[in-house]
C-alpha cells in the first residue's frame, strides 16, 4: 500500500476538520456576543435596582421615621416601590437564567456539529481508495 494513495482522503478529512472548528468558532462568537449583551442588560438592571432601593430607603425614612407612622406596610408609595424592587430582582434572575441557557445551547450546538462532522469523516474513511488505474 502506497501512502500517497491516502492523500486525497487526508485532505478531505483535513477540510472537514477545518469546517467543523470554523462552525464551532462561529457558534462560540455568537454565544459570546449574546452573553455580552445580557451582561450589559444586567448592569443596567442592577443600576435600576440600586435606584429603586435608594428611593425605597428615602421614602421609608420620610414616611416612617420623620412622620412617626408605625404601620409602614399600609403606605401606598412604599408598597409600590417594594413591587418595583421585586420586579427588578426578578429581571436580574431572568438575565442570569438566560445566560445559563445560552451556555447550554452553545454546548448542545457544539456537540451536534462534532457529531455531524464525525459522521462525514467516517464516510470519507469508508470510501474506496481512488487509484490512478
Amino acid at each position: 500500500m502506497n501512502p500517497v494513495d491516502n492523500l486525497p482522503n487526508f485532505f478531505k478529512k483535513l477540510w472537514l476538520y477545518g469546517q467543523e472548528y470554523g462552525q464551532i468558532c462561529l457558534q462560540w462568537q455568537l454565544k459570546t456576543l449574546k452573553v455580552q449583551n445580557c451582561k450589559f442588560q444586567k448592569i443596567f438592571s442592577r443600576k435600576r435596582l440600586d435606584k429603586i432601593s435608594c428611593a425605597l430607603g428615602k421614602e421609608f425614612y420620610n414616611q416612617v421615621v420623620k412622620s412617626g407612622r408605625t404601620d409602614w406596610t399600609e403606605i401606598s408609595s412604599i408598597k409600590e416601590l417594594v413591587e418595583h424592587l421585586k420586579l427588578s430582582e426578578a429581571n436580574l434572575n431572568s438575565i442570569d437564567r438566560k445566560i445559563e441557557e445560552l451556555n447550554g445551547h452553545f454546548q448542545e450546538k457544539k456537540r451536534e456539529i462534532k457529531e455531524k462532522f464525525k459522521a462525514l469523516r467516517s464516510q470519507v474513511e469508508q470510501q474506496p481508495k481512488s487509484s490512478g488505474e
